[in-house]
């Protein structure tokens, strides 16, 4: 019995030694592994990819009415598309004579000025030496070309041998007609370009007064006078000529616009309406209105109004346009001038600028925009593109021409309401633009 246990007591003393090496050996392995973890270099942070800070631009303008709609619309889808990466943030800045002088403010103050603004092509002198950017590099870059626009609006946009803007639209005047009233009493339309003077017009008028009762007129006189009305009515610039000033309101030329207007009031051709109530399908009441192509966005709101829109005058007689163009400013560094260049090509795509046309009238300047389904299929729409074809004339390119077109409106009014003869009227214009020249001399 004694060799059994002294057996057994070696054989467990045998085993706790192999335990207690073993133990020892994780020990050591399980310390060196601790202190190998501790002394290593530590793992570099994972790499987060960097999120991008939208980019928030301004934008001004003057479009209102119809006009601001639609461009707000345009907007919003491009900030819809852009979302994360760039908002722009579209500030109407009421008339555009209160644009241009806000710009003007802000340049002289050197902060608060836009990124970008729609603005005309008659701003050019006014801006292309302050706070518009010369584009050309960024033209080239995007690869656009002359040949994509209406060539004489992209011509317009040169100077100094720079791009100093880029064309978004054209917008000439044009007569409005009220469909209803003329079918109702037999008038017929005139065909475009049927009309080729003031005086033709005059006769239309007459013939559209023998026929409609005494509460209906054959056109909505503008309260205000409308002197881009009257720049119809003249067959050349008469403020400017060769590119020089050359006031010439006070001639035979300019006697016969205000005379039109003494016409129209004497032979009970028209009757004077605000602004807000030609809006509102012509007031109801008159057949006929000038103005722009911009209307046929307010007028498609207007409930059971139908117009045709007639092409006038051509060629020694030319009614007045403009157009809007999209310039970038100097202002806001690198980052927010990509950013803002992104936008205005944006706009150009022929289905953007093409929707400007389908739902604010204009003509699209890029072209292949006026091919756009749903431009193409509005009548109206082309008869505006018709008339860019007969022919029309901008304003001068000056940067007093607001102030010029200031002095000529009231003059306008003088006629209407009888204070001054179509003379009188000319010649106190013809003086008041001698005076405000006078100031720069």
């Amino acid at each position: 019995m004694r060799k059994k246990i002294s057996g057994s007591r070696s054989a467990i003393t045998q085993i706790q030694a192999i335990s207690l090496v073993v133990v020892i050996i994780a020990a050591v392995a399980i310390a060196g592994f601790l202190a190998w973890t501790v002394s290593r270099p530590a793992a570099p942070p994972e790499e987060k990819p960097p999120v991008e800070e939208e980019i928030v631009i301004e934008m001004w303008d003057g479009l209102g009415g119809g006009d601001g709609y639609v461009f707000d619309m345009l907007v919003e889808d491009f900030n819809t598309e852009y979302k994360g990466k760039i908002k722009v943030v579209r500030i109407m800045q009421g008339g555009w004579s209160d644009v241009y002088s806000k710009l003007a403010a802000a340049y002289k103050a050197g902060s608060g000025i836009p990124d970008l603004s729609i603005m005309h092509p008659t701003e050019l002198p006014i801006f292309k030496d302050t706070i518009a950017q010369p584009l050309d590099d960024l033209v080239q870059k995007s690869g656009i070309t002359r040949d994509m626009f209406i060539g004489y609006a992209w011509d317009l946009a040169q100077a100094d041998g720079h791009t100093y803007w880029i064309p978004f639209d054209v917008h000439p005047y044009a007569m409005y007609v009220n469909a209803k009233m003329a079918a109702e009493y037999g008038i017929t339309i005139p065909k475009p370009g049927e009309l080729e003077t003031p005086d033709d017009l005059l006769d239309w008028w007459r013939d559209a007064r023998a026929k409609l009762p005494e509460n209906l007129y054959p056109f909505g006189l503008p309260s205000w006078g409308d002197w881009w009305v009257w720049w119809c009515f003249t067959p050349e610039d008469l403020l400017m000529k060769d590119g020089k000033v050359d006031f010439r309101v006070d001639s035979p030329e300019g006697i016969y616009a205000f005379n039109v207007y003494k016409t129209i009031v004497d032979e009970n051709l028209g009757k004077i309406h605000t602004w807000e109530e030609l809006a509102a399908g012509l007031a109801g009441d008159s057949l006929s209105w000038i103005h722009g192509p911009w209307m046929q966005a307010t007028f498609d709101k207007v409930t059971g109004f139908e117009y045709s829109v007639v092409p006038i005058f051509g060629p020694q007689y030319k009614v007045w346009a403009s157009g809007h163009s999209i310039y970038l400013t100097k202002a806001n560094g690198d980052v927010r001038t990509e950013a803002a260049w992104e936008f205005a090509v944006w706009l150009l795509k022929p289905k953007n600028d093409g929707r400007w046309g389908q739902y604010a009238g204009h003509i699209p300047a890029v072209l292949e925009a006026q091919n756009y389904p749903p431009y193409a299929a509005i009548g109206a729409r082309g008869m505006f593109a018709k008339q860019a074809e007969l022919g029309f004339k901008f304003l001068s390119f000056h940067e007093l021409i607001w102030r010029w077109g200031d002095v000529i409106n009231p003059r306008i009014v003088d006629v209407i309401d009888g204070t001054l003869t179509p003379e009188q009227a000319a010649a106190q214009a013809q003086a008041d633009l001698e005076a405000i020249m006078e100031e720069y001399e």
